[in-house]
């Protein structure tokens, strides 16, 4: 398992560093989908699920984050009125993120019942969307707690990282 788990922080570090020099960041994950499908034939779904989820929880890591050092900073945002509803809207988003991962069973069963009287493009779409919300499904609980603590520390690493560089250069 220890070999194994080599070539995958080994996939992870090519991948980070296609994200320095390719537009948006999506090169290294699409290095690293291609690469583990061809480590592992015929497991396109989970693999995207797993690049999906590392996503997912980079980005709420971040924006908890941020949450609280609004809360922190609270003095300096609410003199600004931009940032106040930047903040508001990335609270509602994490909000509706949560409620969407609560009721994934049930907003998958709608979405199915829904496309049943709709275009071919929408029925589609709608499958599209439901197999989506299959892929996000974690087995088990472990996984959310690794995978939460690991991207808080990539964050936080980041961030470290950042106050270094800025301090640095004044």
């Amino acid at each position: 398992i220890q070999d194994y788990f080599f070539k995958l922080f080994r996939v992870y570090m090519i991948g980070a560093y296609y994200n320095n020099f390719l537009p948006t960041t999506i090169g290294g994950d699409g290095y690293r989908f291609i690469k583990m499908r061809s480590m592992h034939n015929g497991k396109s779904g989970v693999i995207f699920s797993s690049i999906l989820l590392e996503r997912g929880f980079g980005y709420l890591v971040l924006v908890l984050l941020n949450l609280v050092l609004a809360a922190w900073f609270w003095g300096r945002i609410a003199a600004t009125t931009w940032l106040v509803i930047l903040e508001i809207a990335l609270a509602a988003g994490v909000v509706l993120a949560g409620l969407v991962w609560i009721f994934r069973h049930r907003l998958a069963a709608w979405l199915v019942n829904w496309k049943s009287a709709r275009s071919r493009f929408w029925t589609r779409t709608v499958d599209r969307l439901v197999r989506l919300l299959g892929l996000i499904e974690l087995r088990d609980p472990a996984t959310l707690v690794i995978s939460f603590l690991t991207s808080l520390l990539f964050v936080l690493i980041g961030g470290l990282w950042l106050a270094v560089y800025y301090w640095s250069v004044g």
